[in-house]
């Protein structure tokens, strides 16, 4: 089939655009597949190798506080931009949620997959006005509207879908309250292979070092200033020479004024398994938002101990493999445990990448791509 793969901006192998990347390294092996960015801000980065570049599509969303309040009543300044495109592709994918309004343009048996990615369902947003509640009253409460909006949204506007795509079981069950649609989940996946050589040494062997990956996207920052206000200080004490090594891109030297003792800011890396090598455990501590976050499974992939909270649990399916904190004292002696016993932090990292190869590795990965697709030209089948 031919697939334009709608995405906001260029898809990069780097960032947490990696999941719609590999969507598109998959669907190339019997597709062909055209990517076409929307509202690009950056240079286009490589595209997998059958991948061919698309003209960028540039579309204005209507009302600047709506589209942060009511994100889900948020409107495309160019109707028709899906239907210019029904002569061109079999099946328009989409990863970017305002364009899924378009969907009822699309001619009966167009089949149209909608990946929605972490920040744009009604939970990724409920869950973050229970975060926030206790600390910034006023950020809950737009939060909660905004995920009433995202509600009607996924009511209203993804009626003309052949399909939606989720990261998680968790964001599949939401949806399916909402949206009258099939829905599948996709899972996000860890390339084990590729960490192999870090494995090649042992957690035991890294110093008594802490990795916390993230960008600069809400979520993440809420939680590492929570982990440096309540858990560090107390780590610290337990634990004098503790390093907290923060990475990844858009962290800068603004999070750590004034300076805390024991953490080094690291920010962007070209790559994370030296990170990864050199660390003794990796820290989740994200309270909100949807799918499943990359670093979990990387690190978890790496062999290290990854301590995540009850709703990272949620998301992954249970904690097995992973190491749950419900409170910063959980957080605090669980570190510290890692920290002071190299033993046990090698034996609780072996049974993370157990976990993970189980259920997040590429053959679980590419047995529910095979399903989605399945049901895409089944549908197209049928309606023909």
């Amino acid at each position: 089939m031919r697939i334009g793969f709608l995405h906001l901006d260029w898809p990069r192998v780097d960032d947490g655009s990696i999941r719609s990347w590999r969507n598109v390294e998959w669907l190339t092996r019997s597709h062909q597949v055209t990517v076409i960015p929307v509202n690009p801000t950056r240079d286009q980065s490589p595209l997998p190798a059958r991948a061919v570049a698309g003209d960028p599509l540039t579309l204005e969303v209507g009302g600047a506080l709506r589209s942060r309040v009511a994100p889900g009543l948020s409107r495309s300044g160019q109707p028709p931009a899906l239907d210019r495109m029904n002569g061109e592709y079999d099946w328009i994918w989409i990863a970017w949620p305002q364009l899924a309004s378009q969907s009822w343009r699309t001619p009966r048996g167009h089949g149209v997959a909608v990946t929605w990615d972490a920040d744009c369902l009604s939970r990724s947003a409920f869950t973050a006005a229970r975060a926030l509640a206790g600390t910034h009253p006023s950020r809950a409460a737009a939060r909660a509207l905004a995920g009433a909006s995202w509600v009607w949204f996924e009511r209203q506007r993804t009626r003309g879908l052949t399909a939606i795509s989720t990261p998680s079981e968790r964001d599949r069950a939401w949806l399916r309250r909402t949206s009258g649609v099939p829905i599948f989940t996709v899972r996000n996946y860890v390339d084990t292979d590729a960490l192999a050589d870090v494995r090649a040494t042992r957690a035991s062997a890294a110093g008594r070092r802490v990795l916390f990956l993230g960008s600069d996207f809400e979520p993440n920052l809420h939680g590492l200033d929570w982990f440096i206000q309540r858990v560090w200080p107390r780590v610290r004490s337990a634990v004098p020479d503790a390093e907290l090594i923060l990475v990844g891109r858009g962290l800068d030297e603004r999070m750590l004024t004034p300076p805390v003792a024991g953490v080094q800011l690291v920010g962007e890396v070209p790559e994370v398994e030296t990170s990864l090598r050199e660390s003794r455990l990796v820290v989740c501590p994200i309270f909100y938002g949807a799918g499943i976050p990359n670093k979990v499974l990387q690190g978890a992939g790496a062999a290290r101990p990854t301590l995540i909270t009850r709703h990272c649990a949620a998301s992954l399916g249970s904690h097995d493999g992973f190491v749950l904190c419900d409170s910063a004292t959980d957080w605090t002696e669980s570190v510290v445990r890692f920290l002071q016993s190299p033993e046990l932090a090698d034996q609780v990292g072996a049974d993370a990448i157990a976990r993970v190869e189980r259920d997040f590795g590429r053959a679980t990965w590419e047995v529910e791509m095979e399903k989605l697709c399945a049901a895409v030209v089944r549908q197209r089948s049928d309606s023909g």
